[in-house]
């Protein structure tokens, strides 16, 4: 196992493409980022191709975080664990888990990074691994009831194709809502035959893993919590067809015109309500027609979403 200290990294979105593509180097067994401590660990399957694993990771954070200085922390034998917490959406209880955690016995060192919903762990010795995450899982159950704590596997695997695939990833496009992706994380977990579902925010993926239970079916169920919470998000396998199912260039563009136009129409009638004197009723026309042209997706998305019981969101406030 092999730690990299990563200084100067700011960017959480750069944190998980780098993980993401440190997982696919042949060699790596599995790749862990902590955006916290800035600190990348590795855990290697071949320790012949080490040299040439580090000088390929190297390059990797070099061409996503030129400025980013990258050094090597010397790892003790202690034993180091990560953990997931699923469906964990409140930053200030993710602190307390940490501090707690960090008393328990046994435990070396431990950081909670929120940005990947992932603990990280050391114990003084692997003797006594299986009871701390057992105390772990009951001090997450006490602070976030909702929250399940389960082990990182090797993401590798999610590239293996098999004549049974159990694990999928999926993108969900137009996604830009923090607490929606927390709702749809709880949604999709709850589906009958899924056996874990997280959504990673910064990368807009969505990782199902299903037991018994036919993909077809789960997909069609997971579809409808997503336009039920967001309606304009789309869920897209993750794989390399998916681009056939976005958008085209040309429709994007399309769009932007589109909104732009909009935009000038509604800005020209607000000025034209400023500089002339009308009566009251046409300078309210004016202002309203203009604000509609402005902010009617907003208003319409927030109707929506009050007929569905989610009141106070972030379309609300911004009426």
């Amino acid at each position: 196992m092999k730690e990299l200290v990563l200084d100067g990294l700011d960017c959480a979105n750069c944190a998980a493409k780098i993980e993401t593509k440190v997982n696919t180097i042949d060699g790596v067994k599995q790749a862990s980022m902590n955006f916290v401590n800035k600190t990348l660990t590795i855990e290697i399957s071949n320790g012949d191709r080490l040299d040439e694993i580090l000088n390929e990771t190297k390059k990797i954070v070099n061409r996503l975080e030129p400025g980013v200085n990258i050094r090597e922390k010397n790892i003790s034998k202690s034993s180091k664990k990560v953990l997931v917490l699923m469906g964990l959406d409140c930053a200030n209880c993710a602190a307390k888990i940490e501090k707690e955690v960090q008393n328990l016995s046994g435990i070396k060192a431990a950081s909670v990074d929120f940005v990947s919903k992932k603990i990280f762990i050391e114990t003084h010795s692997k003797n006594n691994l299986e009871e701390i995450i057992d105390e772990i899982r009951k001090i997450v159950k006490r602070i976030e009831p909702d929250v399940k704590v389960i082990e990182a596997e090797n993401k590798k695997s999610q590239n293996i194709q098999t004549d049974k695939i159990t694990k999928k990833i999926f993108t969900l496009s137009d996604l830009d809502c923090a607490n929606c992706a927390a709702k749809i994380e709880k949604g999709v977990s709850e589906i009958k035959g899924v056996k874990t579902a997280s959504v990673n925010f910064a990368t807009k993926k969505l990782e199902i893993e299903i037991d018994n239970r036919d993909w077809k079916e789960v997909i069609d169920e997971a579809d409808k919590i997503v336009k039920k919470i967001e309606p304009d998000v789309s869920i897209v396998e993750d794989t390399k067809e998916r681009n056939k199912s976005l958008k085209s260039k040309e429709e994007v563009e399309e769009s932007n015109k589109s909104e732009l136009i909009r935009l000038g129409i509604g800005a020209a009638l607000f000025g034209i309500g400023i500089i002339f004197n009308f009566s009251f009723w046409v300078e309210f026309a004016i202002y309203f027609a203009s604000y509609i042209l402005v902010g009617g997706e907003v208003v319409l998305r927030a109707i929506k979403n009050i007929t569905r019981g989610q009141v106070f969101d972030e379309n609300f406030l911004m009426l």
